[in-house]
This record gives C-alpha cells, structure tokens and sequence, in this order.
C-alpha cells in the first residue's frame, strides 16, 4: 500500500453557472510512502453534465514535469450505445505540450524501471467512437533513443492503421 501525507489543497476562483462548475487548482502537494513528492499540480478546471476539461495544466514531481491540456467528454447514460461498453462512448483530447517522466519514481511498484533515464514526450491525441487519432506523438531519452510517430488505432477493429514511426 502506499500511503500520502503531507497533503495541501488550494482550490480559487470558484464559479457555478446552472449545472456547469468551473474552478482553479492553485496547487496540490503531497508526499507518498513511496518516496514521490507531488511538488506542483496546477490547473483550470470546467465540469459539464457530459464532460470535463482541463486546460493550464502543470503536473511536477520529484522528478516528472508534464504540461498540457484534456479534454474529456462522456454522454449522458441514456444516451449511451450499451452494445459496445462505455468506454467506446467517451471522447477524449490530450495535449501534452512538454513532458519529463521519471521511472524510478515508479521503481518502488514496478521494480525493472529503476534507474532507467527520464523519458520526454509531447503529443497531441484525440479518442472517440474506440478510434484513437495520433496527430503527433514524440519520445525521447537524449543520447539513447527517440521515437516520433502519427497515426490511428482502431479498438472496435484491434487494429493500427495510417501510421508512421520513426526511431532514431
């Protein structure tokens, strides 16, 4: 198990209009058991009846920093195609703009990332109807690998089309 301390939320800015909500995250920090710090967690927050987004987003940890934006949205149950599973009824639009992801911050849970080196990444994705649009996604551990690729994955069809990757 993994336990947090040291938790401190602040939240500002706080607007309701009808049955949409919107607010601020100032910061969230915590400490884990793990010994993963969130250090910073920024955001502008909108809640709808079918969806969410989320913009200004800015995620630091002891060794992570990721920024971007999302955008999630999930129709109202009766609306809902109950024949393919909810998860096929959402539409989701990532963008993450700049990223650094630290897998010894996992290490503790997942023991084979130790002392693997940060990855960077930036991509812009977008989900609906099981399709899922890569415009862009970029990896890259400097001096060791990079990987740039675009295209579509089909989960009605378990299948990848249009895509292109390059590792360099």
């Amino acid at each position: 198990s993994i336990a947090i301390n040291d938790f401190y939320l602040d939240i500002r800015r706080i607007r309701i209009r009808g049955n949409e909500y919107f607010f601020s995250v100032e910061d969230i920090t915590a400490c884990s058991s793990i010994g993963t710090a969130l250090k910073e967690l920024t955001m502008d927050v909108e809640i709808g009846p079918h969806g969410a987004s989320v913009e200004n987003l800015h995620i630091e940890t002891t060794g992570s920093d990721v920024k971007g934006k999302m955008a999630i949205y999930i129709p109202a149950v009766e609306e809902r195609d109950s024949s393919r599973g909810w998860i096929k009824d959402i539409s989701i639009d990532l963008k993450i703009d700049q990223g650094v992801i630290d897998p010894d911050e996992i290490a503790p849970l997942f023991p084979r990332y130790k002392g693997l080196p940060p990855i960077h990444l930036s991509t812009n994705t977008t989900y609906a109807s099981g399709v899922a649009h890569i415009r862009h996604m970029n990896l890259w551990s400097p001096n060791i690998f990079t990987i740039k690729g675009y295209g579509d994955i089909d989960t009605r069809r378990d299948s990848i089309s249009s895509t292109s990757s390059k590792l360099i």
